[in-house]
């Protein structure tokens, strides 16, 4: 497969903590219920929203469109046996078919107060 794209993002923990803390429409307007229950189970429920938040921005990225007309909820990041994986939505999911992206490949790391994302957008043969 060839590489379409490759994006990186990366977040303080403690500025998503206080974007929350400040907005309390920020988890709803960017997180998926599957998401939310996920990390719900995690001990440590804010980093696991960290990386969802920076694997999501990480996937724009590589698609080089910024949010432009799509939402946070058309990414939903899951865990495949601790492999992460973007599932798309709506409009987001035609749009990367259009392109000829196939898939992603994601990267998630974590630190006391760092969370960090590569994506890379594979097209398709």
């Amino acid at each position: 497969m060839e590489i379409a794209g490759i994006g990186f993002d990366i977040l303080e923990i403690s500025r998503l903590r206080k974007i929350i803390d400040e907005n309390s429409r920020f988890v709803a307007r960017v997180f998926t219920e599957t998401e939310l229950k996920y990390c719900s189970k995690k001990r440590d429920y804010l980093s696991c929203l960290a990386l969802r938040f920076v694997a999501k921005e990480a996937i724009f990225k590589a698609l080089s469109t910024g949010l432009n007309g799509f939402s946070w909820q058309m990414i939903e990041i899951v865990s495949d046996n601790g492999k992460p994986v973007a599932i798309l939505h709506s409009d987001l999911m035609q749009y990367v078919s259009n392109a000829g992206i196939a898939g992603f490949e994601i990267s998630l790391s974590t630190s006391d107060n760092i969370a960090a994302a590569v994506a890379i957008a594979m097209k398709g043969k």
